[in-house]
């Protein structure tokens, strides 16, 4: 049996026929596409001037995926959550969402709309995103973990190294040890604790290391080197 759009948007408007389009099975033996229009379906009550936002919203929250809770819990996840709050614009999107009666991990997910690929990551990791933004506050950085860091040669750069037991967010900032006005800094992004990332030198005569900001909660932790 097949139904065209517009008959089927008024099936949804209504709720006549849903029952013989969308028999009422567990989410997780729909496709994602129905649990998608039952979700409009519920949002709009038989009102079809709210087909569009309703539509949205349902697609904000995403669908369901077994075992996603684990699959979401990386490192890159977890700062796409933090970028959100880090960044002026997002937190103004996030913070309007929330206005408009989005659910908190909802608006995280409209706060990355300006990126497709992370927006579609979001969507498949609610739960996550949702007892990541409800984890207890994690200390700020101190003095003490700057002895964490470990900045060594390697290869065309350096490889940066986290011994802490979590996760900080890194700036390093390079020097030229031949001409002190040359300077730049290079944010790596978070690094777990026991992990490393490296980072390439910039073309300086003498290149060395300054100083590393480690970040984390919104506060700074400044380590010279």
């Amino acid at each position: 049996m097949s139904y065209r759009p517009t008959t089927l948007l008024v099936a949804i408007a209504t709720g006549i026929g849903l029952s013989s389009v969308f028999p009422r099975v567990a989410a997780s033996a729909m496709s994602c596409s129905d649990q998608l229009i039952q979700m409009t379906a519920a949002c709009m009550g038989g009102d079809l001037t709210k087909a569009a936002e309703c539509r949205r919203h349902a697609e904000l929250r995403g669908c369901p995926t077994p075992g996603a809770a684990h699959a979401c819990d990386m490192s890159e996840m977890r700062a796409n959550i933090d970028w959100v709050f880090r960044d002026a614009g997002a937190r103004q999107t996030y913070a309007r969402g929330l206005r408009k009666g989005l659910e908190p991990e909802e608006a995280v997910i409209e706060a990355q709309q300006h990126n497709p690929r992370v927006m579609n990551q979001l969507q498949g990791c609610r739960d996550f995103i949702s007892a990541y933004l409800n984890k207890p506050p994690m200390s700020p950085p101190s003095a003490a973990d700057c002895s964490c860091v470990s900045i060594i040669p390697g290869g065309a750069g350096y490889i940066v190294s986290n011994s802490c037991p979590t996760s900080f967010g890194f700036l390093v900032e390079i020097v030229d040890s031949a001409n002190a006005a040359r300077k730049t800094r290079m944010d790596l992004g978070s690094i777990e604790g026991g992990q490393s990332k490296s980072v390439n030198a910039p073309a300086f005569a003498v290149p060395s290391i300054g100083s590393t900001t480690l970040s984390r909660g919104g506060k700074l932790q400044f380590c010279p080197y």
